[in-house]
């Protein structure tokens, strides 16, 4: 590494997705809903209580009352970057609902903003930007917080391919606050 460089990440992303569904109300409504894994009703944005849906809205600049349904593979707390893939969910429906054209590689920055500026997640980067991609990548990490996409031959795929078809996921059912964890390092 030199000076401009903070690090690397080598990551996969897994299989397994979260899921937004967003229903633009009309303009006459009065309120929006909410589903994941509680309900809510909202007025303002500002009164949403889900940090995650209520930055994702606030970071598109969304002035309309929606519906969303949120739902998903992973809960956050899981390790696996389940509340990454989440806020990307709602990130990537609300852009493609109100039209706003922004690309994964944005959506993954709008996603870091979120949970490291906005809410103090002490996380990196790589979980947004591994969960936006998909499959294999290769992150180079500049200290001024710029995220490279570095491209890994065809044969390091294949060979990172063959190691993780021989890799199983279990399930532990153990949650833990990821933030926690985190702090202590």
């Amino acid at each position: 590494l030199n000076e401009k460089e903070y690090g690397y990440a080598l990551g996969y992303s897994l299989d397994q997705f979260s899921y937004s569904v967003i229903k633009k109300l009309p303009k006459d409504s009065k309120e929006g809903t909410l589903k994941y894994s509680s309900n809510e009703r909202y007025s303002s944005v500002d009164e949403i209580v889900h940090p995650y849906i209520r930055e994702a809205i606030k970071i598109l600049d969304i002035d309309n009352y929606m519906e969303i349904v949120t739902f998903g593979f992973s809960t956050g707390g899981s390790g696996i970057g389940g509340s990454s893939s989440f806020l990307l969910s709602i990130l990537a429906a609300l852009n493609k609902c109100f039209d706003r054209k922004y690309s994964s590689v944005q959506l993954a920055e709008f996603a870091s903003k979120v949970e490291i500026d906005k809410l103090n997640k002490p996380i990196g980067r790589q979980d947004q930007f591994l969960s936006c991609l998909g499959d294999i990548s290769c992150l180079k990490f500049s200290k001024g917080g710029k995220v490279n996409i570095n491209k890994l031959s065809e044969a390091k795929i294949n060979l990172l391919n063959k190691v993780i078809d021989n890799l199983y996921l279990i399930p532990s059912f153990i949650t833990r606050k990821a933030d926690n964890v985190l702090r202590n390092l």
